[in-house]
């Protein structure tokens, strides 16, 4: 079930235009460009016994990265993450998944994170997480 997830979210997350360096599981390669986005389970899928239908969930971060800085040194504005943020979450506040096995695969976006200057002031990066609940 988590790689047919994997894959689902990869094929939708690889249209983003904004993310031009990128759409990545887990951890981007060395040589990944920015603007670059990537994504990782947060937990694993547990089962919830609490209704009658039998459902897994599971939470899923996206960390999106820009530079902050051009190869002079000038400061680069987050809008354009921030943009690519937007689109994001277009795409997956309402994403209708089919995933083998499971009847609906449901998005809930719990938070957003705005941007903010990580490593040594070099990179913006903006967090989005969503909690997914896959029906069975």
């Amino acid at each position: 079930m988590l790689v047919d997830l994997r894959t689902a979210i990869y094929t939708i997350g690889a249209t983003i235009s904004g993310s031009t360096g990128g759409f990545y599981y887990s951890d981007p390669p060395q040589e990944a460009n920015t603007p670059y986005i990537t994504y990782f389970l947060i937990d694993d899928v547990y089962n919830r016994a609490d209704t009658q239908i039998r459902e897994d969930v599971v939470s899923i971060q996206f960390s999106l990265f820009d530079r902050r800085l051009t190869s002079a040194g000038n400061k680069i504005s987050s809008v354009a993450l921030e943009k690519t943020a937007e689109e994001l979450i277009t795409k997956f506040d309402k994403v209708n998944l089919t995933i083998p096995g499971y009847t609906s695969v449901n998005f809930k976006r719990q938070f957003t994170r705005p941007a903010e200057v990580i490593e040594g002031g070099e990179y913006w990066q903006m967090l989005i997480q969503y909690q997914l609940i896959l029906n069975k």
